[in-house]
């Protein structure tokens, strides 16, 4: 059967600080108030943004949702539902409208371990999850860095407490951001041969700063600086304008994909120590987003972690390097395009494929996936087809926020920080290492996190 909706004035809806957009054309249906004066909400659309799955049995009309150890299995227009073999009741029943299932949200959310709130005035549902992880603070920086940051490149970040950009004078500049206003400048990007240079992001490399920036006219090179917090400082002259990858330790400092015949290079306490690998190369290139890339190397426990290029087989592999003995092991044949290590265990990506690396065993954890990110045992990744999931001990992916890209994860001080868009609009999620969300920030340009505080530029 089929029902008609009464109310048609826009209903808003947020899922634990997201949006969810519908619209006619989406094919998933608008949200209505129903004769009981209930807000029913789109099936699907609503219980993948809570990371749930949905089964429907269109001969039966029966509607069963999943999410973890949580079963809710519920019938188009009977007032009940079942909750794990428990029985119960509902003030309004599910319908079927140009057959799209509506249901009421209440029940089914607070089931699955959420919070419903009705907004009246502003007819919102919002939706929160029940979480247990510390408060986070939100501190925005738009007005401290639209004043300050340079015209050249205006991206920032935060660590130890200090906020890094370059300024007005395009020089890097250190902030403390407990007092406003002592900022300190750590780095003159002077260059030598012409006023015209290009500013590469600063970012934060170990126990280093790294600032660059590519010099015009004849020389066409790339600076690089590593600044230390004593002042101390390493730096490099790339002849190529691709991006070298940097990955430092207490100890050394590696660079991957310069153009030099030794196209790695290894600085151990000052000291060049690279070594020549024949047949074997480090500046490997890939194409992601229609743009050329180089894999970020890793150290972990004395040993580096890289893409290589073997040129007798005409092959890519995983490579670990010892740093001691300067031995090169090819650990799998595959091109990781991106990797992070968690207390010695490597994590790699690799034509999307999330591989494990551990005790000399290569494990398959994911496919299907463009991206990745782990805080402790907690594995998030963007699964092309799915969205944002997390990664059960039983290898399953649970949906966290469906119908919406996921256009980076990244680690984040204990943390994962998760970029994502829903229809133009972008959102930003603070993931915490057992699958919850512990904050969310909208319509940010960039936003990060350190010791307790999400930092976002509007």
């Amino acid at each position: 059967g089929s029902t008609t909706a009464l109310a048609a004035d826009k209903i808003n809806v947020l899922a634990s600080g997201m949006p969810l957009l519908f619209t006619a054309s989406d094919g998933y249906g608008i949200p209505f108030i129903d004769q009981n004066g209930r807000t029913q909400l789109p099936l699907r659309k609503c219980v993948a943004s809570l990371g749930a799955e949905v089964d429907y049995r269109q001969d039966t009309q029966e509607i069963s949702i999943t999410k973890g150890a949580t079963n809710i299995s519920l019938k188009i227009g009977e007032k009940f539902l079942d909750i794990n073999g428990e029985t119960a009741a509902l003030d309004t029943a599910a319908v079927l409208i140009d057959n799209r299932t509506y249901l009421p949200i209440r029940p089914i959310a607070e089931a699955l371990g959420y919070q419903v709130k009705w907004e009246a005035d502003e007819k919102t549902v919002i939706i929160d999850q029940n979480l247990t992880a510390d408060d986070i603070t939100i501190v925005d920086l738009s007005s401290r860095l639209q004043a300050n940051t340079s015209k050249n490149c205006g991206e920032w970040f935060v660590s130890d407490g200090k906020l890094y950009y370059y300024n007005k004078d395009n020089n890097l500049v250190r902030e403390d951001l407990h007092k406003q206003g002592l900022a300190q400048i750590i780095r003159v990007m002077k260059d030598e041969y012409t006023e015209e240079t290009l500013l590469n992001p600063p970012k934060k490399c170990g126990n280093y700063i790294l600032s660059s920036y590519a010099t015009a006219g004849m020389t066409g090179s790339v600076k690089y600086f590593l600044t230390a917090a004593d002042g101390s400082e390493y730096s490099f002259v790339s002849s190529t304008m691709m991006p070298l990858n940097f990955a430092c330790d207490g100890e050394y400092i590696v660079i991957t994909g310069t153009d030099a015949e030794n196209n790695l290079q290894i600085i151990h306490n000052g000291t060049d120590e690279s070594f020549p690998t024949p047949g074997i190369k480090f500046n490997i290139r890939y194409t992601a987003n229609d743009a050329q890339r180089v894999t970020a190397p890793i150290i972990a426990e004395g040993k580096v972690y890289t893409a290589a290029y073997q040129s007798k087989e005409k092959a890519y592999y995983l490579a670990e390097i010892d740093l001691a003995s300067k031995k090169v092991n090819l650990l799998a044949q595959a091109l990781p395009q991106k990797m992070q290590d968690v207390n010695g265990t490597v994590y790699y990506l690799a034509d999307n494929e999330l591989w494990l690396y551990q005790e000399n065993e290569n494990v398959l954890l994911a496919q299907n996936i463009t991206d990745f990110a782990v805080s402790g045992e907690a594995v998030y990744v963007a699964d092309n087809g799915k969205g944002l999931c997390f990664l059960e001990n039983d290898g399953k992916l649970r949906l966290l926020a469906g119908f919406s890209a996921v256009q980076s994860l990244e680690a984040a001080d204990g943390y994962v920080l998760a970029k994502l868009d829903n229809s133009g609009e972008s959102f930003w999620l603070l993931l915490d290492d057992n699958g919850n969300i512990a904050g969310t920030v909208l319509n940010a340009n960039e936003v990060q996190y350190a010791s307790g505080t999400i930092y976002a530029e509007k």
